[in-house]
């Protein structure tokens, strides 16, 4: 159980990492894009095609980053849903416990009263009963 909740732990770490990483790369390529835009409008065309150009690359490393958060998010769910029933095993054998317990202890009782009623003619019957009750 700890171990699956430290997988999901790191899982959904690298999973904010990635999409902060995305987010600085949209945000960088905007950046590129809008550099582009004020170097045409200077008319420095070279300027704005390397600027263009590198909001590309931006863009492409954002596109691998985002297949990466999809599989990490994906990987948490499962994560998550394998965490949810373990969970749910575990608090079932935790009743399933509890109910053997409850049962060994019945049987314990019912054993120990027929211990105590065998072996006794109907005269001596208050006397088993007055036993019981103490």
């Amino acid at each position: 159980m700890v171990r699956v909740r430290q997988a999901y732990a790191e899982a959904s770490t690298s999973l904010t990492k990635l999409q902060d990483e995305y987010h600085d790369l949209t945000a960088t390529a905007d950046q590129w894009q809008a550099r582009a835009t004020l170097a045409l409008r200077n008319d420095k065309e070279s300027l704005a095609r390397a600027a263009l150009e590198r909001r590309q690359v931006l863009l492409d490393k954002a596109a691998a980053v985002q297949q990466s958060i999809d599989i990490q998010t994906k990987n948490s769910t499962q994560l998550q849903a394998a965490l949810q029933t373990l969970q749910t095993e575990i608090a079932s054998a935790h009743q399933k416990q509890s109910q053997l317990v409850a049962r060994a202890q019945t049987a314990r009782t019912t054993q120990q009263v027929n211990d105590m009623l065998s072996g006794l003619d109907t005269k001596s019957a208050l006397t088993a009963f007055a036993r019981m009750e103490s």
